[in-house]
């Protein structure tokens, strides 16, 4: 909690894409993201729209430091492609909102519907990540400094689990509901309609 509300207190500019984000979304997205509560703040649904406005008001803070900054390329990773996107101009900052707002709901919405968990090990060596997805059942995913598992058992498998990842030599993990699809929007085709100018 508290994410962005430094800026919010102290940048006009912060403040005003916070009031616009929840106008857009019809609830306060801001306020959630300031004093949560926490279990409302985890929720997909809430998490993705947060975590692009916080990356849109890190960008626009950017921006008005440095106004002659001209920025030749954005890229992002699953949620960060949209805030690139918007970065890069594709589409406004309101229609991103939007689009990943349901992307956040459609993914909470596959997350209830299966079962399974994502954790991102920090700082272990590949091979004794590798061996403790293998021993636990689990699928791992290489990011160059984090290893990702996909976890497609139940809760207790899961809680049983990831505290073997001392045995793997990683400091820090990191917890995540996943529906264990890659693409849960998939399911809604329909749904989501953007015209790109």
């Amino acid at each position: 909690m508290g994410m962005g509300k430094d800026w919010v207190e102290t940048s006009t500019t912060a403040r005003d894409l916070a009031s616009q984000a929840d106008r857009a979304l019809g609830f306060s997205l801001s306020e959630i993201m300031f004093e949560g509560p926490d279990e409302e703040l985890t929720k997909t649904s809430r998490c993705q729209p947060a975590l692009y406005l916080h990356g849109m008001m890190g960008l626009a803070l950017i921006r008005e430091r440095l106004p002659h900054l001209e920025p030749v390329a954005a890229a992002g990773l699953s949620l960060g492609e949209f805030t690139a996107h918007a970065a890069a101009g594709s589409f406004s900052f309101e229609d991103g909102l939007r689009l990943v707002a349901r992307r956040g709901e459609f993914m909470e919405e596959a997350c209830k519907t299966t079962e399974g968990a994502m954790a991102a090990l920090i700082g272990g060596e590949e091979s004794q990540v590798v061996a403790l997805a293998a021993a636990t059942g689990d699928r791992c995913r290489n990011c160059a400094s984090q290893r990702l598992r996909d976890s497609p058992g139940d809760q207790a498998e899961r809680r049983r689990c990831l505290p073997l990842k001392a045995d793997a030599g990683c400091p820090r993990q990191a917890r995540a509901g996943t529906s264990g699809r890659n693409d849960p929007i998939a399911d809604h085709p329909g749904d989501l309609q953007l015209r790109c100018t």
